[in-house]
């Protein structure tokens, strides 16, 4: 059986939280094995786009939305071959947030 993550990220990842309910809900009508590593994964995924997107920023710069989306395209493009739009929306809308929350964007 072919998974598509990006439908899974989608699920996932949002603003404000991380939907584990949802894709724990949707993993079990597509019969999904393990949920629980889907969320290892892109928790995992998460983590590192937030430290990359710290990265591109100096001590005082803040990032609009529009160089968040770039990073996490950029990002997505060097480490995750698999990665459609779905999936990196999903990824740039979680970060969005996580960046405003730190103060390292507008």
């Amino acid at each position: 059986m072919h998974i598509n993550k990006n439908i899974l990220l989608d699920k996932f990842s949002h603003s404000m939280h991380n939907d584990e309910y949802a894709l724990r809900e949707y993993c079990a009508t597509g019969d999904i094995p393990d949920y629980r590593q889907l969320v290892h994964e892109f928790t995992g995924m998460q983590k590192d786009l937030f430290e990359y997107a710290k990265s591109q920023v100096t001590e005082d710069e803040k990032l609009s939305p529009d160089e968040l989306a770039e990073i996490t395209s950029e990002f997505c493009r060097i480490h995750y071959d698999w990665i459609e739009n779905v999936g990196k929306h999903a990824l740039n809308r979680w970060l969005v947030y996580r960046c405003w929350q730190e103060g390292i964007s507008t």
